[in-house]
């Protein structure tokens, strides 16, 4: 690891003295940036703030009201698209929770009480689309309840009872 960090470092200073060839910035404007940004992103750290439960959806805001190549960052920018499925509901609804946005995350209305008995039916009826849809929308239901109670969905599903 010692010399993956120096080969890091050098990494950053070869970025800076370029950029300082272009007279783009230094190394003193970096940090300068750094250090305003963790300032404005975590004031509980640094006696400006109080933590709190809200801490994570105060940052979730903080963060997209910052510009971002050369406008405001998406609520949803940046999530790979490589993550499993239940860590992408779980990372979706989380930052759509923490923007204020709720709308869809909660439980789809009539999809888990007495329908299940239904579903079989339709992929012999030829509702397969419909079916799967609705399971996905039951699985997103699923991890927003386990995220609203403070639990990663993903270690249920391992821990299951079959």
């Amino acid at each position: 690891m010692r010399d993956e960090l120096g080969d890091l470092l050098l990494h950053l200073a070869f970025q800076i003295v370029i950029a300082e060839e272009r007279s783009q910035f230094n190394a003193e404007v970096v940090t300068r940036t750094l250090e305003e940004k963790m300032w404005r992103r975590h004031p509980n750290l640094f006696g400006e703030g109080r933590g709190s439960r809200d801490d994570h959806a105060g940052w979730e805001l903080v963060k997209r009201r910052e510009p971002r190549a050369g406008g405001k960052r998406s609520t949803l920018a940046g999530l790979p698209p490589t993550l499993p499925p239940l860590l992408m509901a779980y990372r979706l609804q989380e930052r759509a929770a923490g923007s204020g946005l709720t709308a869809g995350c909660e439980r789809p209305s009539g999809k888990s009480e007495g329908r299940n008995g239904g579903a079989g039916e339709g992929a012999a009826g030829g509702r397969r689309e419909q079916i799967e849809e609705e399971v996905g929308d039951l699985l997103f239901a699923a991890v927003n309840l386990a995220r609203k109670a403070r639990h990663r969905g993903g270690s249920g599903a391992r821990n299951a009872r079959i």
